[in-house]
C-alpha cells in the first residue's frame, strides 16, 4: 500500500509540477534570445543541459520536389557518362541526433515530432536513391544516438559534430564505398588517427549566445586527433598530370574543418585515397559548383564523388540555379562542331549592360541540350546577371553570385532552360561586380540527346 501511495504521489508531482521539473534542466537565462533587434545570426532555441538548436536543426520535413529530384537524376547521369559514381551523404539533423535535449516546454520546440522527422528522412533517402545516385542512409545510426549521451558526438553550442561524431558517420559511409563495384580497382592508402590533447572550440553560435544570455558561456572542449597517411600504390599523393583522383570529397564545414578529422576517418575505414574539395560555410552547393567548374575536375576525373551535405538544407529552393550550372560543368567547354558561336567582350562594374551574343534566332538553340560557357581571367569576377531572350518573346534572368569562400577559377557554365520553348536569340550581361574581359561560347552538349531534353520537359 505504501508503494502504491508513493507512485500516486510521484505521478501527481510529475503531472502538476512536471513543467517546472523539466524547466530546471534549462541551463542559461536568455531573455534576449528571440529579440530580432539584438540577434545577429539565425534564430536560436535553448534546449536542455546547455544545448541550443537553430530553427533548421528542428526541421522535420525533408521532402524533395519532383523537379529537384529530376535535376539530381540528370547530374548523376552526366557524371555516370564520365564513369564517375556519385555518392550522396546526407547528414542527420541535430534534433534527431540529440532529441533528448529538445525542450518540448519551449513554444519554439513544442511541436517537434521526432517520429515524423525520422520517417521523413527515410523518405528523403528513398527519393535520392530514385535518382540513381548512391546514397548513404544514416538512419542506421538512430539506435546509436538514442542509447548514448548526444554530447559524445556533437557540440551543444556549435552546429558541428565532434571528431567522435565524424567517426561513426565515416564508418557507415566507408562501408557503403566498400560495396561499390569499382572499389577493388581504386588506389588504397593506410591512414590512422591517434587521440591528442583536449582543445577548446568557441564558434559563432557560442558568441551569439554570450551576447543574448546572462553569465559566462564557456567554450566547449573536445579531444583532437592527429592523422598519418601512407599511400599503398596507384595514384601518387599529389595526383600528378595523368593521375585520376580516386575519391573526391565535396561538402560543408563538417568535411572541410581539419579538427573534426572526417577525411582521415574516411580514409582509415575505407582504405581509399580521398582528396578534399569541401568548403566551410559553403552550405549545400558551393563546393559542388566550385569543384565541377574548376579545370582541375576535368583534368583529373575522379572515380567517385562523395557529396557530404545536410538533410536540413532545402533542396527545393534555388535548385534550378544550382543544377543548371553543375550539370553542364560536367560536360566542360565545347569544341569542334559542338561550338554554336563564340564571342569576346568586356563587362563593366558601372552597371551598364553588355550584349554578349545576338542574332541567334536562326540557329534553333533551345532547351537543356545547350549551354553557355563563360570564362574570365579575373578571380574577382564573381557576380553578374544574365538576361537570355528568346524568339517567342519569352526570356529569363539568371543570377550568379560566388562569395569569397568559393574557389573561383573564372569558369561559369549555364544550361539553357527546359521551361522555355522558343529559340535563344540574345544573351546580355549586366550588374557585373568588377570590370572584366570575358570569353563566351554557346555550346551543344555531346552526351545528351534531344530525346532526354523532351523527356525532362514532360517530367516537369
Amino acid at each position: 500500500m505504501k508503494f502504491y501511495t508513493f507512485l500516486l504521489t510521484l505521478a501527481a508531482i510529475l503531472t502538476v509540477g512536471g513543467t517546472d521539473a523539466l524547466a530546471a534542466k534549462v541551463e542559461y537565462d536568455c531573455p534576449d534570445l528571440h529579440d530580432e533587434k539584438k540577434r545577429t545570426i539565425e534564430p536560436l532555441n535553448q534546449g536542455y543541459d546547455g544545448w541550443f538548436f537553430r530553427n533548421n536543426d528542428l526541421k522535420m520535413d525533408f521532402s524533395i520536389s519532383p523537379e529537384a529530384a529530376s535535376y539530381i537524376k540528370r547530374l548523376n547521369s552526366a557524371l555516370a557518362e564520365q564513369d564517375i559514381q556519385l555518392v550522396i551523404l546526407p547528414l542527420l539533423s541535430r534534433a534527431i541526433m540529440a532529441n533528448s535535449e529538445v525542450n518540448y516546454n519551449d513554444p519554439w520546440q513544442e511541436n517537434y515530432d521526432l517520429d515524423f522527422a525520422k520517417s521523413s528522412y527515410k523518405e528523403f533517402v528513398a527519393t535520392l536513391k530514385g535518382t540513381g545516385a548512391g546514397v548513404v542512409d544514416l538512419s542506421v545510426l538512430y539506435p546509436t544516438y538514442e542509447r548514448s549521451n548526444p554530447y559524445n558526438f556533437n557540440f551543444k553550442r556549435d552546429i558541428h559534430w565532434k571528431p567522435e561524431g565524424a567517426k561513426v558517420v565515416a564508418e557507415v559511409a566507408a562501408d557503403f564505398l566498400k560495396k561499390l563495384d569499382k572499389y577493388d580497382a581504386l588506389p588504397k592508402t593506410q591512414t590512422s588517427s591517434k587521440k591528442q590533447e583536449e582543445v577548446g572550440r568557441a564558434g559563432t553560435i557560442r558568441e551569439e549566445i554570450q551576447r543574448l544570455c546572462r553569465g559566462e558561456i564557456e567554450p566547449e572542449t573536445f579531444t583532437s586527433y592527429k592523422a598519418t597517411r601512407k599511400s599503398t600504390g596507384g595514384a601518387d599523393d599529389l595526383f600528378g598530370d595523368s593521375a585520376a583522383v580516386p575519391v573526391s570529397l565535396i561538402g560543408t564545414s563538417f568535411s572541410a574543418v581539419d579538427e573534426f578529422n572526417f577525411l582521415a576517418f574516411m580514409e582509415e575505414f575505407s582504405k581509399l585515397e580521398i582528396v578534399n574539395f569541401s568548403i566551410a560555410g559553403g552550405e549545400m552547393s558551393a563546393s559542388l559548383l566550385s569543384y565541377l567548374s574548376s579545370p582541375y575536375f576535368l583534368e583529373h576525373l575522379p572515380s567517385v564523388i562523395l557529396w557530404e551535405t545536410q538533410a536540413v538544407y532545402d533542396f527545393n529552393k534555388g535548385t534550378e540555379y544550382v543544377f543548371r550550372q553543375a550539370i553542364p560543368a560536367v560536360e566542360g567547354s565545347c569544341s569542334g562542331e559542338n561550338v554554336i558561336t563564340t564571342n569576346r567582350a568586356s563587362v563593366s562594374s558601372s552597371g551598364a549592360a553588355s550584349t554578349l551574343l545576338r542574332g541567334l534566332e536562326g540557329k534553333e538553340v533551345s532547351g537543356a541540350d545547350y549551354y553557355l560557357h563563360i570564362k574570365s581571367s579575373n578571380p574577382n569576377f564573381r557576380k553578374f546577371n544574365l538576361e537570355m531572350e528568346y524568339d517567342d518573346q519569352d526570356g529569363e534572368l539568371f543570377p550568379i553570385e560566388r562569395d569569397e569562400r568559393f574557389e573561383n577559377k573564372g569558369h561559369f557554365y549555364i544550361e539553357l532552360s527546359d521551361q522555355i520553348a522558343g529559340n535563344l536569340s540574345s544573351v546580355v550581361m549586366k550588374d557585373s561586380s568588377v570590370n572584366s574581359g570575358i570569353d563566351i561560347k554557346l555550346c551543344r552538349k555531346t552526351r545528351h540527346d534531344k530525346k532526354q531534353t523532351d523527356d525532362n520537359r514532360k517530367e516537369q
